[in-house]
């Protein structure tokens, strides 16, 4: 059986966007016998389908607009992420969208996935996360860290 894989999601140059991605980064080193298949798709959708293969679980982790405080970790299992409209990713065509629309056989295993948002503080032109994110970093690593030893 394969790992859980663990996707980090954003753009580095977007500011708060990035989050996913340095949270993979980070959860990637503290897991030094690699209990989980850790990966940066940034915003390479296709490379990342690529990647899932026949994984277990899928976890994707990325900056969510859903209302809440900045570094603010919300978990939505699969179905809840299938509903049509959904926009708190903020990107035309996230993976979870390519994915739930995708045809029979591509990662379509109900119940076996959850996605891991974090709400941004800015969103802008600029490398690193907010002042404000990045002061929460460490707890929203421990968050997001525990979330994923209880789901592996």
């Amino acid at each position: 059986m394969r790992k859980t894989c663990v996707i980090g999601l954003g753009n580095r140059l977007l500011t708060d966007d990035g989050i996913g991605v340095y949270l993979v980064e980070a959860l990637q080193a503290r897991d030094p016998a690699g209990r989980f298949d850790y990966f940066c798709g940034e915003t390479d959708v296709e490379h990342c389908i690529a990647r899932i293969g026949d994984a277990e679980q899928v976890i994707i982790i990325d900056a969510a607009f859903l209302g809440k405080r900045p570094g603010e970790i919300t978990v939505i299992p699969w179905p809840r992420l299938a509903i049509p409209g959904y926009d708190g990713f903020g990107h035309e065509n996230h993976l979870w969208r390519v994915i739930g629309q995708a045809k029979p056989g591509l990662y379509k295993k109900e119940g076996s996935g959850f996605f891991i948002g974090i709400e941004p503080a800015v969103i802008d032109f600029n490398f690193g996360l907010s002042p404000v994110l990045n002061s929460r970093f460490a707890k929203i690593l421990t968050g997001v860290r525990a979330i994923l030893l209880s789901a592996g």
